[in-house]
């Protein structure tokens, strides 16, 4: 991502003839989209960069308050830099949360709902989670 805004940035636009120009809110969400992309390799290294020397406790802490303020910063702009790849739903192999519409929660259920794992031939529980889950999770099986 960092590369291709640099890219075109250099370039100054001239994709499409001249017509397209990154500037004011796109750079500024691809600006806080590469911070991010730094601030989360840092945070995934801070075991190593502590171990060496190179961190201290505060240091980790700092990575991380940097993490959620720039997530929180994102947010408003995360599902226009999705949809700028331009993935369609069959690309995304008809996931239940690649979605044009964004209705995850709906999807997410009704793919539940005809997984075959799911359900009984008499509409209940499976049997294997009556024979090997149940006892895992602590609870006896009963019907909701």
């Amino acid at each position: 991502v960092v590369n291709g805004v640099a890219d075109l940035q250099a370039s100054r636009g001239t994709a499409h003839g001249g017509a397209t120009r990154l500037g004011g809110a796109d750079l500024a969400a691809l600006s806080t989209l590469a911070g991010l992309m730094g601030a989360v390799l840092l945070e995934e290294a801070v075991a190593d960069l502590c171990a060496f020397g190179l961190m201290d406790g505060s240091g980790a802490k700092a990575i991380e308050a940097k993490v959620d303020e720039l997530s929180v910063r994102l947010t408003p702009d995360a599902i226009a830099l999705v949809d700028g790849w331009g993935f369609d739903d069959a690309h995304l192999g008809y996931s239940a949360i690649g979605s044009y519409d964004g209705d995850v929660y709906r999807r997410l259920f009704d793919y539940a709902q005809q997984e075959p794992l799911n359900a009984d031939p008499d509409g209940t529980i499976t049997p294997s989670y009556k024979q090997h889950l149940a006892r895992l999770v602590g609870r006896p099986w009963s019907k909701l």
